[in-house]
C-alpha cells in the first residue's frame, strides 16, 4: 500500500505539468483522478486533517446538485466536480505519510511546469508577444483546461472560460513551499530563484489579478519578516537586497517590454479604469453576480437552505426571475466568491462548513513555530482568502486544490517528524 501511495503522490506532483483526459464534451479527468477514483474505498478509511469538514462541505454540494436534477436541468459535468472535490480529500493523508518526497519537491515541479506551460501553448499556435487579454482562451494559463480526447486524438479546451486564476495561484503556493523548504536549508540559491523566476514568469502571462493579490501578500509578508525581530525593528539586508533587485528588474521589465506583458497589460487597464470613471468593469460584473444571487434567495428562499447546487444551468434558470426585474444591472453567471459560491452550491451548511475550512487553515498555519515561515504562511493565508472572496473559487478547482491539499499534507509531516526528532 505504501508504494501505491508514493506513485500516486507522484502522479499528483507531477499534474500541473499534465493535460486532462477527455472522455466525453463533459467529461474530462486527470490520470491522478482516475487512480484516486480507483482507489478511494482504501484511502478515505484513513483518518486525517481537515477530512470531517471538507467531506460535509463536499456532501452538501452532492446533495444540493442531486436534488437540482429533479427540478432543473441535469448537468452532469457538475455532477462530476463535486465527485472530484471528495476523491481528492486522501492527498493530505497521502502526502502526510510519506517518505520519499516533501514540499520541497514542489519547487522543481514548479520549474518544469512553467516551462512544459510555454512549450505546449507556443506547439498550440499561442503567440507569447501579442496576448489579447481580453479572450480567456487565448492565455498561457497552465494545462488543467486542456484535454486529450480520446475520440479526435486532438488536444482540446473543454472550458468556456480561462483557468488563468487556478494557474497562478498555484504557482504562488508552490513558490510559497520553495521560500519555506528554502528557509529550511533543503534548497540551493539557484533553485529558489529559478523556481521564483519561474512563479512570476508565469503569472506575468497568465494574466491574473487575483494571483497577482496572493503574489503581493506573500512578498509582503516576506519583507514583514525580515523587518523585525522579538519585536523590534531588525531590517535583514540580504532579504532587503533580493527585494530591491526583484523591483529594479520589474522595472526594467516593463519598461522595455511592458507592452507585451499581458499582467502589466491588465494592471495598467485597471488603474486606467479606476482613475477615469472611479470604477472597474470586471469588478462591477462580480458586484452585480452577487446582487443577482441575493435577490434570487428572496425569490426562491428554499434555495437559503439548500443552495442550487453544482449546476450552472440551473441556476440560470433560477435567477431569470430576478434579472427580468433587474435594469442596467451587468453581471456574470457564476457569482464569483467562494464563500457565495459556496452558499450557491451546498445552501447556508456549505457556506458554514467553507468558513470553518478557512478558519482551520489559519490555526494551522499560525501553529508553525518558526518565525519568518510561519509569517509567509500567513501571508499565503492572506492572499488566498482574500482572492477567494472577491475573485472565485479556485481554491476548490481541481489543480490547485489538489495541490494546496498536498502542501498541507506535507507541513503535517514536516510538524510530526520534527516532534518526534525534539521528544528523542
Amino acid at each position: 500500500m505504501r508504494r501505491l501511495n508514493e506513485f500516486i503522490l507522484l502522479v499528483a506532483l507531477i499534474t500541473p505539468c499534465m493535460p486532462k483526459i477527455a472522455f466525453t464534451g463533459e467529461i474530462s479527468m486527470y490520470l491522478l483522478e482516475i487512480l484516486l477514483l480507483i482507489f478511494f474505498p482504501k484511502l478515505i478509511i484513513k483518518s486525517f486533517y481537515l477530512k470531517r469538514i471538507l467531506l460535509i462541505f463536499w456532501l452538501c454540494i452532492c446533495f444540493s446538485t442531486i436534488l437540482s436534477f429533479f427540478y432543473g436541468p441535469v448537468e452532469i459535468g457538475g455532477a462530476m466536480r463535486c465527485i472530484k472535490g471528495i476523491i481528492y480529500l486522501p492527498l493530505i493523508y497521502i502526502a502526510s505519510t510519506s517518505r520519499k518526497y516533501s514540499y520541497y519537491n514542489m519547487s522543481y515541479i514548479l520549474i518544469i511546469a512553467a516551462i512544459v506551460n510555454v512549450i505546449f501553448h507556443v506547439s498550440q499556435g499561442f503567440d507569447i508577444n501579442n496576448v489579447n487579454i481580453w479572450d480567456s482562451q487565448l492565455l498561457m494559463s497552465g494545462l488543467s483546461r486542456w484535454s486529450f480526447s480520446l475520440a479526435s486524438g486532438q488536444f482540446v479546451t473543454q472550458s468556456a472560460g480561462g483557468s488563468h486564476g487556478i494557474w497562478g495561484d498555484y504557482c504562488v503556493v508552490a513558490l510559497c513551499a520553495t521560500w519555506i523548504a528554502y528557509l529550511k536549508g533543503k534548497l540551493n540559491k539557484c533553485v529558489f530563484i529559478f523556481s521564483f523566476m519561474a512563479a512570476v514568469g508565469s503569472l506575468l502571462i497568465a494574466v491574473s489579478r487575483e494571483a497577482f493579490l496572493v503574489l503581493l501578500c506573500l512578498i509582503v509578508a516576506f519583507i514583514m519578516s525580515n523587518s523585525t525581530r522579538n519585536g523590534r525593528l531588525h531590517i535583514n539586508i540580504k532579504a532587503y537586497l533580493f527585494i530591491i533587485i526583484f523591483i529594479i528588474c520589474s522595472i526594467w521589465c516593463i519598461k522595455n517590454y511592458g507592452e507585451h506583458l499581458a499582467l502589466v497589460q491588465k494592471v495598467a487597464y485597471t488603474i486606467e479604469s479606476v482613475s477615469d470613471s472611479g470604477e472597474e468593469q470586471n469588478l462591477n460584473l462580480r458586484v452585480g453576480a452577487w446582487t443577482v444571487f441575493g435577490l434570487s434567495l428572496l425569490h426562491n428562499p428554499w434555495a437559503i437552505l439548500v443552495g442550487y447546487g453544482f449546476n450552472h444551468a440551473n441556476y440560470v434558470e433560477c435567477i431569470k426571475a430576478v434579472v427580468t426585474r433587474l435594469y442596467n444591472v451587468d453581471y456574470v453567471t457564476v457569482p464569483e466568491s467562494f464563500f457565495i459560491q459556496a452558499w450557491s452550491y451546498g445552501g447556508i451548511i456549505c457556506l458554514v462548513y467553507a468558513i470553518i475550512f478557512w478558519v482551520n487553515i489559519y490555526r494551522f498555519f499560525k501553529l508553525e513555530k518558526v518565525r519568518k515561515r510561519r509569517i509567509l504562511l500567513l501571508g499565503l493565508f492572506v492572499g488566498l482568502l482574500l482572492a477567494s472572496a472577491i475573485s472565485g473559487a479556485a481554491i476548490i478547482s481541481d489543480l490547485l486544490y489538489g495541490q494546496f491539499l498536498i502542501f498541507i499534507g506535507f507541513l503535517i509531516k514536516e510538524r510530526r517528524t520534527s516532534q518526534s526528532s525534539s521528544i528523542e
